[in-house]
């Protein structure tokens, strides 16, 4: 039951890909206040991140705002912020930001944890592609290609860096 479980979750998660690929969700786009997105889902991971002794904090307070799918723009934060409280590692900080730039908005979570192999940085959005030391944990390799999709159904994209120390993740939208 646990396989069948995992082996649903994986369909769920392509055929969440699928459709952010597809462009099918642009109708259902209205003006959000990514700031309110970030406050929820820091809301939500709190317990999470304080399990695994990680301090989750919000960056900005100001509303920053965006044409969007809102659910979508939620899975997003939300995997990349689950993203950071499992591989950031005790100790670490995550800060979770909505910035106005000059491109439009940005949603930015960073960690100052040991940040990722500045060859893999290139694959870590590709289907099914875990990092050697990320096999231990639970996933499948779906979340950061999740993220990008839903990136560019927004017309933005999903930019991952190393911060030194850490790893940035962040979503910039028109």
């Amino acid at each position: 039951i646990d396989g069948i479980d995992d082996l649903i979750l994986v369909f769920n998660k392509l055929l969440q890909i699928a459709e952010a690929e597809s462009g099918l969700r642009t109708e259902s786009f209205e003006t959000v206040d990514l700031s309110r997105i970030i406050q929820d889902m820091v809301e939500l991971y709190d317990a999470a991140a304080e399990e695994r002794r990680v301090e989750l904090h919000i960056a900005s307070h100001e509303p920053v705002w965006a044409r969007g799918d809102r659910d979508l723009l939620v899975s997003a934060v939300a995997s990349l912020i689950d993203n950071a409280i499992k591989y950031a590692g005790p100790g670490c900080r995550v800060e979770v930001g909505a910035y106005q730039v000059p491109q439009g908005a940005s949603i930015v979570v960073q960690d100052n944890g040991p940040g990722v192999p500045e060859n893999e940085l290139p694959r870590l959005a590709e289907r099914f592609y875990r990092l050697d030391h990320a096999r231990s944990q639970p996933g499948n390799g779906l979340g950061l290609a999740i993220v990008s999709a839903i990136a560019t159904l927004h017309h933005g994209r999903l930019l991952l860096t190393n911060a030194a120390p850490g790893f940035r993740a962040s979503i910039v939208l028109p």
